[in-house]
């Protein structure tokens, strides 16, 4: 098994034991795993200052990254993750609210019905003499949870338009599973992997955003999934502490893995939504009319939600947020 570092025993409850597994194409490969529940506890971690693998990342692209690539520096990047000022974030809010998604709840599996005694007693239905003068709310039925995984990595030729869009689309697609009845557990994570003869090495760092309970944390999706900076300072920053043992790690902090690849490093099933990189998705950046389309084609979603009626509801909100 792979040496470990004073990370493993600093941070037991983020970075994983080393796995060596064998996919399906017959490679073997050894796979390093850090996790984090949310964002302040990756904040605390890097603030605490874990040990550097500077026998492999020698360039330190995480503070020595040029800002044209990389965005602000990684100081400013790993306050950003705690800021809730941060002017960018504080425009997407703007944008989030004026399109009414603050406040997504599920609430197609309940309903309200009278009833005799419980609940809150109505004083229309008692002043009319309603033998059933209480309002109880009943659950019409248990909600299935559907996951999301969200890929963090994307190509160095990503535009950040299709970044933002993909966020947005996202967030609409949460959105309609829940108004159907669903609950929805949202989760990120990037997976890049560097071969060598003999066995490869995969680094994959996630992150939790939405548990099935609780409503969509609008600050972490944004956080993690828009901002330059979140993948090219703080996940190369984490990368920076896995001790990977191949000198292309320095070279290219890894290859973004494959769709087929993640699902089976993450053992995901044909009922999880695999939400990869902008350009996978059929996302472009350009009319987000068009993306909604090709995004929710690209799917298979049919059997959950509408094409057009997630569409149309996007729409109508841009409609209601003009007309102010």
């Amino acid at each position: 098994m792979r040496e470990i570092n004073e990370n493993y025993n600093r941070f037991k409850d983020n970075y994983r034991p080393i796995e060596f597994v064998k996919l399906s194409n017959g490679k073997y490969y050894y796979v390093y795993e850090v996790s984090f529940s949310n964002l302040t506890e990756l904040y605390e971690t890097l603030k605490s200052r874990p040990l550097i693998n500077d026998m492999i990342f020698k360039r330190i692209e995480s503070y020595n990254g040029i800002q044209q690539i990389a965005g602000k520096p990684y100081p400013e990047a790993l306050e950003d993750l705690v800021n809730l000022k941060e002017k960018n974030y504080s425009d997407f809010m703007d944008l989030i609210e004026s399109l009414n998604f603050v406040g997504i709840r599920n609430s197609y599996t309940k309903e309200k019905i009278k009833a005799p005694t419980g609940g809150y007693l109505s004083v229309p239905l008692y002043t009319a003499g309603d033998p059933l003068p209480y309002v109880m709310t009943k659950r019409v039925k248990k909600p299935d949870v559907i996951t999301i995984h969200a890929g963090l990595g994307y190509h160095a030729y990503t535009k950040k338009e299709q970044v933002f869009n993909r966020a947005i689309i996202l967030i609409s697609i949460i959105n309609a599973l829940e108004k159907k009845g669903h609950k929805v557990e949202l989760t990120a994570a990037e997976l890049t992997y560097n071969e060598h003869q003999g066995p490869g090495e995969v680094i994959k760092i996630s992150i939790d955003i939405k548990k099935s309970e609780r409503e969509l944390d609008f600050n972490t999706l944004y956080k993690t999934l828009c901002p330059v900076e979140f993948l090219r300072r703080i996940v190369f920053r984490i990368k920076e502490t896995i001790p990977v043992t191949f000198e292309r790690w320095n070279n290219n902090y890894g290859v973004v893995c494959s769709p087929d690849m993640v699902r089976e490093l993450l053992e995901l099933n044909d009922k999880v939504i695999y939400f990869g990189q902008p350009n996978e998705l059929g996302i472009e950046g350009k009319d987000i009319e068009q993306d909604f389309e090709r995004c929710l084609n690209s799917l298979n979603l049919g059997d959950r939600i509408s094409v057009k009626e997630i569409t149309d509801d996007y729409k109508e909100r841009v409609k209601r947020m003009i007309r102010g």
